[in-house]
């Protein structure tokens, strides 16, 4: 008789519902979705990073560009006083799904004396990095365009 009381008093197990696989199922697929998504989706983001120096005896008040061929032509600005001798560094981010990017650069500045400086570079670059850099250096007497490509 003991035997046959204690298997009545112990609470059956009861087994998952299918509601709650299907639960489990769809979050899985959700995060595999995402993750093939980040990872395999063919767009690439890059970094286009720019630095300002000079090198005369005058503050400059200067515009900087950025255009960029992400299936329309982008543009990204810059407008900045750089003090004597000092530099600026600014950032941009760029999403593409192109397997090659042109990318120019442009700064123009103008001095407290009349002086006008200005740079130009360009560049055809294949996306095996996730960043391109400009660099404008003005020192005295520097009035030329200089392309880089």
């Amino acid at each position: 008789m003991n035997g046959d009381g204690d298997e009545e008093s112990q609470p059956q197990q009861k087994k998952p519902g299918i509601f709650l696989y299907l639960l489990y199922g769809s979050i899985l697929a959700l995060i595999i979705l995402l993750l093939f998504s980040t990872f395999f989706s063919g767009e690439s983001e890059i970094n286009i990073n720019t630095i300002v120096t000079q090198n005369v005896e005058e503050n400059l008040n200067c515009e900087c560009k950025i255009f960029f061929d992400n299936e329309t032509i982008q543009t990204k600005s810059e407008k900045f006083t750089l003090q004597r001798y000092a530099n600026k560094e600014f950032s941009h981010k760029m999403i593409t799904k192109k397997k090659k990017v042109a990318v120019f650069g442009e700064c123009y500045c103008d001095g407290e004396n009349q002086n006008h400086y200005e740079q130009s570079m360009a560049y055809l670059a294949k996306i095996t990095s996730n960043e391109i850099s400009f660099d404008f250096a003005f020192l005295k007497n520097n009035t030329n365009i200089s392309f880089k490509i």
